[in-house]
Formats: structure tokens, C-alpha cells, sequence
């Protein structure tokens, strides 16, 4: 019974784990499964090989979640890029006054962020602002990529990389950075037409970014919390950018396939779907958790 209860809270991760804004890592917390998968993840061989009953339920759920939910979310960017996009931006906006709890030190009773956290936050806010000025791929454009060259594989390694560590911090969507980076759509569609050469770059860096990051991430969040969910928030802040589908709006509005009135109207209920969901989530305590 117990490792049916692991499977489905594997399924469960896995599926926060494909929507860019929602965390991984804070529904294991939800769940009661977060020390134990970090304590296996931060490279104990002893603990991986004494702990298989709770890693193997867990590790099958998470794979399936992602299998099934993949294919759902190619099927929307495919069809309904515009409304999708919204709903992943209702999303990061909805995610942010929580990351934003997580900047000041309720402790001390600050009520804002300290002088230091504060440059921390424009120092990334600026940097997304850049990357996303600098990159004008938009989302759903992401999907087209369907063949291996050495540049898409090396940022695949990366992403795949990055995203693990992002997955190991409760509050923070791993899928979301790959959405930053320009790869996720790549990698949804990937993982939906269970295209092998595509997927394998990406597991490498997850693999490596977990087993390397776990320990980073603890030491970070020990010595300096404030700072590091104050990058965080810039990040994800400044991200929301790159994710508004000016594009595909310009494409359906000039198609004339629906009347604008309408189009606005379910985007904005999309958006406002999206912001729910991640304004209502859960805001576990991250520090606690390691």
C-alpha cells in the first residue's frame, strides 16, 4: 500500500513538474516526500541502494506523470498556442508573492526585502529583460525543433541541467526555466513523440544537474536564503516577457478565425485560471524543508 501511495505521489510531481510555474519540489513537500528524496538525491550510494522501495514507486510515478501529461500539453501548444501561453503566464505571475515571502526575513519582522536582496532581484530582473529582448523565439515557436545539432544539444545539457536544480527547490518550477531558456516546447513535443535524440541530452544534464546540485542548493539555502530566492524572484519576474505570445496573438487576430472581443476574453480567463492555481498553492516553508 504504501509504495501505491508513492506511485501516486510520483504521478503527482511528475505532472507539476511539465507546467512551467508550478513546483516540483513544493508538491513533494505537500506530499511528505521531500527530505527523503533530497537525502537519496545528494549522492548517499548507501541510501539509494537501502531506500529503492521509496525511490522505484516514486521514480516510475514521476516518469508517467510526465509521459502522459506531455502529450496533453503539446496537444494545447499545438492547438491553442495563444490561450496556452496566457495560462502559463497566469501561472509565473500567480507564483510570485509567494517566492516574494521567501525574500524577507519574517524572523526579524522586515516587511520588505533587505538593501542586498533587493540588487539581487533587479541584478536578475535585468538579466531576464535582456535574454528576453535577445531572444524573440516565442513559446509555442520552440515546438519546431525536432532534430539533434550540436548547439541544440549542448543547450539541451544545460537546460536539462539547470531545470534539475531549480526542480530540487521547493517553490520553483524547473519546467519554468526551460520555458525561460527557450526549450521547453522543444522538449514537451520530445517527450510526447518519445523522440529519443531529443531526450537524451536533456536526461544527461537532468541527471547531472540533480546529483550536482542537491548539495549546492543546501549550502545556498543555509548560508544565504534571502539573496538566493531574491535571484529567484528576479528571474521568474522578469521572465514573464518571453512568455506573453505576441506573436501567435498577431497570427490569430489577423486570421480572423475568432472575434477579437472573444479572444481577449478567453485569454484573460485562461490568465486568471493560470494565477489561481499557483496563488493557491500551498506556501510550504523551503528553509525548513532542508
Amino acid at each position: 500500500m504504501e509504495m501505491l501511495k508513492l506511485f501516486f505521489a510520483g504521478i503527482v510531481v511528475g505532472i507539476a513538474n511539465v507546467i512551467p510555474g508550478v513546483s516540483g519540489g513544493t508538491m513533494a513537500v505537500i506530499l511528505g516526500v521531500y527530505d527523503h528524496l533530497i537525502s537519496i538525491i545528494s549522492f548517499n550510494i548507501k541510501k539509494i541502494f537501502a531506500d529503492w522501495k521509496f525511490w522505484l514507486p516514486l521514480g516510475i510515478g514521476m516518469a508517467a506523470g510526465i509521459l502522459l501529461f506531455s502529450k496533453f500539453v503539446n496537444f494545447l501548444f499545438e492547438r491553442y498556442p495563444v490561450y496556452t501561453c496566457f495560462f502559463f503566464a497566469g501561472l509565473i505571475v500567480g507564483s510570485l508573492p509567494m517566492i516574494y515571502k521567501r525574500c524577507v526575513n519574517a524572523e526579524q519582522n522586515q516587511k520588505l526585502p533587505s538593501v542586498g536582496v533587493c540588487v539581487c532581484i533587479i541584478a536578475a530582473f535585468a538579466l531576464m529583460i535582456f535574454l528576453a529582448l535577445f531572444n524573440q523565439e516565442s513559446l509555442s515557436e520552440g515546438a519546431a525543433y525536432t532534430e539533434l545539432t550540436l548547439s541544440l544539444g549542448i543547450k539541451l545539457l544545460a537546460g536539462g541541467a539547470l531545470a534539475a536544480i531549480a526542480m530540487i527547490i521547493p517553490g520553483i518550477s524547473g519546467s519554468f526555466l526551460m520555458l525561460v531558456l527557450g526549450i521547453y516546447a522543444t522538449i514537451i513535443a520530445a517527450v510526447a513523440d518519445l523522440n529519443i535524440m531529443i531526450m537524451l541530452p536533456v536526461a544527461a544534464g537532468v541527471v547531472i544537474g540533480l546529483f550536482s546540485g542537491a548539495g549546492l542548493v543546501r549550502v545556498l539555502m543555509a548560508k544565504i536564503p534571502y539573496h538566493t530566492y531574491g535571484v529567484i524572484l528576479g528571474l521568474i519576474a522578469g521572465s514573464i516577457l518571453a512568455v506573453v505570445p505576441a506573436k501567435e496573438c498577431a497570427a490569430l487576430i489577423s486570421s480572423g478565425s475568432a472575434p477579437v472581443p472573444l479572444v481577449v476574453l478567453i485569454s484573460l480567463v485562461c490568465f486568471a485560471a493560470g494565477f489561481a492555481l499557483a496563488f493557491c498553492q500551498k506556501p510550504e516553508n523551503a528553509h525548513s524543508a532542508e
